[in-house]
This record gives structure tokens, sequence and C-alpha cells, in this order.
């Protein structure tokens, strides 16, 4: 079992925190804050930290072994003193090592004028001998291992006051916390986990639900399903992976979001108060539709902390009316026939065919002229345009290349070759960044892949395709001002 110090230099002003409460505002910022150079206190902390206790990267190994026991080591990864973050995080392995590490980490890093914090003992160190403790046991002391039940209660009555600060109500008899949109909820569900030794586990599911997707999918995949059935049908939920970043939980289900353990009932508490009070800032309040197919299906390269079904990604994009439809369809077509290998009938239902695939073949065979507002930005307008201005440059390029070759080629002389080498420039750079332009605003990951490749080998083709993709283009600009889906 791992267990996370975490290490920080206080501002200009030298601001002491007062409090826990106080610490944590402090700190949080700094998670997300990058130093322009290394703290040379990190450097001389872990200088420090290895001469007495070394890590994976400087440990020596044991006679007759082939490799060093990270089991037997003080720290769990290598000390990296040079991090660019502003907040250095040390993980312990929780072996015969750690009664000795930990205060000595605490020491050294005090002695440099550093703070530190741990959240397992929910205590704060300051550089000038003051400890700061959120559970009222003296510092260091040995926590007293919970009941499930006892857990339970604790973190539910814990997260209370944040709780109803963001406008949510307690169901005590459901162990879960909502709150109720206009098109909506979102629901935070509480569950133990067994006690494992001398430690006990609790975590959160955090589940969304907003209405207009819910009633489609079911409508399409499961109609037989009741009003009451569709209402409770969670829509979106939070993907712990990418939420608890650098935490050592471990997931319970596709919902849960994290789960901690400890031997302490406060320390439970005050993490997944402490990891909720930043989620809550973040959750939508599932007032458009729009705002809502953006979580859902975000554009190529950006990540959110949010997941959902493949059948809810689709009707969302299909009632929006994303330019984006064709791309995620297919996308999910070919995910789910990879996965189950089954063939999509597009009459009934066949055995191995999921619900993603009856909503594709839905939204394929009843085209909405009108969806509401276009999934689409003046900034996703711009691209397109850019894209358009990409391909005039090939399409110049391509005018002059062949005017070169059969007009000016006489006239030019010596000057002829370079006119040649520069127009064919012209042709490809600006063919293939236009088209990858285009293709990436409307979702066509494919194209973008092999555009270059295509350039070269098919000439032809790839002229051809500037003149396509700069009338697909056209067609999804005119779409956008117009407020039409299709033809």
């Amino acid at each position: 079992m791992s267990y996370v110090i975490q290490i920080w230099e206080n501002g200009a002003d030298g601001r002491l925190p007062t409090d826990i409460q106080d610490a944590l505002r402090i700190l949080e910022p700094l998670h997300f804050q990058k130093l322009t150079a290394p703290n040379p206190k990190f450097a001389e902390l872990s200088k420090r930290l290895l001469q007495r206790y070394p890590d994976i990267d400087t440990a020596e190994l044991a006679e007759g072994e082939d490799e060093v026991d990270f089991e037997s080591l003080a720290w769990i990864e290598t000390l990296n003193g040079n991090t660019l973050n502003a907040v250095f995080a040390i993980g312990l392995n929780t072996n015969d090592l750690f009664d000795d590490a930990r205060p000595f980490l605490i020491r050294e890093a005090n002695a440099l004028g550093l703070c530190l914090s741990d959240e397992q003992a929910g205590e704060v160190y300051l550089p000038n001998g003051e400890v700061l403790s959120a559970f009222g046991h003296p510092p260091g002391a040995k926590p007293v291992a919970p009941s499930q039940l006892e857990a339970l209660d604790a973190v539910f009555n814990g997260l209370g006051p944040c709780m109803l600060e963001h406008g949510y109500r307690a169901v005590r008899e459901k162990n879960r916390y909502e709150r109720i949109f206009p098109n909506g909820w979102c629901r935070i569900e509480l569950f133990s986990g067994e006690v494992s030794g001398a430690t006990s586990k609790v975590g959160l599911n955090v589940k969304l639900h907003f209405q207009p997707i819910a009633e489609l999918v079911c409508k399409i995949a499961h109609p037989d399903w009741s009003a009451e059935q569709i209402a409770e049908r969670p829509t979106l939920w939070v993907e712990s992976a990418s939420f608890v970043e650098g935490q050592h939980g471990a997931e319970r289900g596709w919902d849960t979001f994290f789960v901690h353990e400890s031997a302490d009932i406060t320390d439970i508490v005050n993490v997944l108060v402490h990891k909720l009070r930043i989620l809550l800032t973040d959750l939508p309040e599932l007032q458009t539709l729009e705002r809502y197919e953006q979580l859902l299906n975000p554009p190529e390269g950006v990540k959110y902390i949010f997941r959902a079904s493949a059948e809810e990604r689709v009707v969302a994009a299909y009632l929006v009316g994303s330019l984006r439809l064709d791309a995620i369809c297919n996308a999910l077509r070919d995910q789910s026939e990879k996965m189950r290998g089954v063939v999509v009938s597009s009459s009934r239902r066949v055995a191995g065919l999921d619900d993603a695939l009856i909503c594709i073949n839905y939204v394929k065979k009843h085209p909405l002229r009108h969806a509401g507002k276009i999934q689409a930005s003046k900034a996703d307008a711009k691209t397109l345009i850019s894209g358009q201005n990409m391909l005039y440059v090939a399409a110049a390029g391509a005018i002059l290349m062949l005017l070169n070759i059969v007009v000016l080629k006489r006239q030019m002389g010596d000057w002829a070759p370079v006119v040649g080498i520069v127009t064919v420039a012209m042709t490809y750079v600006g063919g293939v960044m236009g088209i990858k332009t285009i293709a990436n605003a409307l979702g066509i990951s494919a194209v973008v892949k092999y555009t270059g490749m295509l350039m070269i080998l098919l000439p032809g083709i790839g002229i051809l395709s500037i003149g396509y993709f700069y009338m697909r283009a056209e067609r999804a600009i005119q779409s956008m001002r117009s407020g039409l889906i299709g033809e």
C-alpha cells in the first residue's frame, strides 16, 4: 500500500496557513501551476532523502538478484527533485521503513522551509514547527479502523455542508445526495467496501441524467421501458482514471470516480470531501443540450473527466445536429463490430447487436432537417474557412505548375526548375494542410492520417480531393448559417 505526501513552498508573502482548510485553499491552485525553473529546495530535499534511503534508480542490487526489490524501498518511485510542478509529491511504501522514513521526510522538508500535507493522516506540517490536524487526534497518532457502517455514516455526514453549499439535498435512506435540474439530475452515491485488515473503504459514484437523451435512447433501443425506468437511466458519469490522477485508490465499477481506503475514519471523510469539492465546481448544470453534447463528444485530442455509453453519444450528436455525427457513428460502428463480430442488421434486432448499433441505424434512417442549434461555433466556421484558404493556395500551385510545364517552361529558362519546385510545394503543402484542417473539423480521422501519403503516391486523386474537401467545407459552413442538416 502506498502513501503520498505533498510538499510545497509558501509564496513571496511568507504567510503560513492557520488551519487545515486554509492550507487546502493554498495548496489546491498550486496543483495546476508550473514553475519556470525547478525549485532548488526540492532538489536539495531529494538529495538528503536519497542519502539515507535510496530510490529505485539509486538502490544497489542484492546479491544474486537481477532487479531491485521495489517493496523493500522507502519510496514508491524515483525522487525527481528537478520537477517543474509547484507541488512535489513523494510516495512512501508502507513497509518496515515507513515509521522512520515519514518523520525523516517531514523533518528535512521543514528544515528547508517547505510545507507538507499528509492527507492520509489529515495533517499539515509547517516549517515553524507547527502541526495542523484536521481530526483532533495528536499528530502521528495511530488511527482506529472504523466499521463499514461507521465509515459510511461519517462520510455521508461529512459531505453534508459541502453538498448543501452546491444545492444538493440528502437522501439518507439511499446513501446519496442529489440535485434536480430542469432537464435531469445529478446524483452522488456512497458505498462502503469490506474491512480489509485494519482498513475500510468508502467510494463515491457520480451519475448524471439528461432527460431528452435518455428518452430517445430508450424509445429506440428499449421501447418496453416504463417512464420510471427511463427517469432512472444515467446518461453521463465521471471517469475515475482521468479524475483521480496521481492517487492510489482502487476503482470499483464503471461509474466509480474515487474509492479511498484508510484505517482512519476521519481520513476517509477529509480526502473524499476534498476531491468532491474540486469536482462539484466543474459539474455541468444540465441546462442545454449543446453543452451536454460537448461533454459526451469532445473534440479530437480533448479529454474531459466525463464518460457516457455509445448510444448516448450517438443520440446527443443526432439531436444537436453535430457536423461530426457521421464520423461518430462510423467510429462506434467499427468499434462495436470489432468487439462483437456482428453484422449490422438494418431491419431487426439480432443476437449480439448492442444498443449503440440500434441507435446508429435509427439516426441513419431518420435524418433531422432541423435540429435546433447546430453544434458548431464561430470558431468552427473559421477553421473551415482557414482550410479553404489553404486549398486556394494548393489550387493556385497546381495551376501554375501546369502553366510552367505547358507554356512557361521555355520562357523561364533556367528558372523553370525553381518555379516547378515552388509550385509543387504550394500544391502539396497547401493541399495537405487544407484537407487535414477541414477533415479535423468534420471529424474524419482516417483522412487526416493518410492525406500526405495520398498526395505523394496518387497526385491526381490528391488534386481531385482538394476540390472535394473544398465543397465539403462549403456545405458545412452553409449548414451552420442556415441551421439545416443534410440535404
